[in-house]
C-alpha cells in the first residue's frame, strides 16, 4: 500500500541543511533550562528562579 509522504518529514528535509537554526526537529539534541536561562536577562530570568510550592 503506498503512503502519501509525511509533509513535516519532507520540509525538514528541504531545509535541514540549509536553514541556520534547527528548533523543531525530532531529533535535534537538548538543551538544559539552565543553559537557556543563561541566555535571558536578568529580569527574565528572575521570573524562572522562584520557589514554587502547592497549597
Amino acid at each position: 500500500m503506498p503512503l502519501k509522504p509525511f509533509l513535516l518529514e519532507r520540509h525538514f528535509a528541504r531545509h535541514e541543511f540549509s536553514a541556520k537554526y534547527l528548533l523543531s526537529s525530532s531529533d535535534c539534541d537538548g538543551w538544559r533550562q539552565s543553559d537557556i536561562l543563561a541566555l535571558a536577562d536578568a529580569e527574565t530570568r528572575g521570573l524562572w528562579e522562584c520557589e514554587v510550592s502547592q497549597a
